[in-house]
């Protein structure tokens, strides 16, 4: 049983991870984060606190980020300490499969 995810057995339900127990996921497809926009996005954060989940699976007693990079890189700049986190069951391929996914429905992109 993981110790940063209660019932890490389960899936699709909402919970408060410390934002230092998140990990980045070697499968992010982008590389470079402008400094400016994450900037602005931790400055959003500290106002306006944290609008969307960000979107985990569990790792032995870590999350891996599957969807929402910018918004953990953006809270911990804004020294947010917990994210709240929608997790997910997923293995590599539908990993990858869920981040192209994201990438292709967000606004802009």
């Amino acid at each position: 049983m993981s110790t940063v995810i209660p019932n890490a057995a389960a899936t699709g339900y909402e919970v408060q991870v410390e934002t230092d127990r998140i990990d980045p996921s070697p499968y992010q497809t982008r590389r470079r984060f402008d400094d400016e926009s994450l900037q602005t996005l931790a400055a959003s954060l500290k106002q306006h606190g944290q609008l969307q989940n960000l979107i985990v699976r569990v790792i032995g007693d870590r999350a891996e980020l599957i969807g929402g990079e910018r918004r953990w890189r953006a809270a911990k700049l804004a020294g947010l300490e917990k994210m709240r986190c929608l997790v997910i069951e997923a293995d590599d391929k539908g990993r990858v499969r869920l981040s192209m996914k994201a990438l292709k429905d967000k606004p802009g992109a």
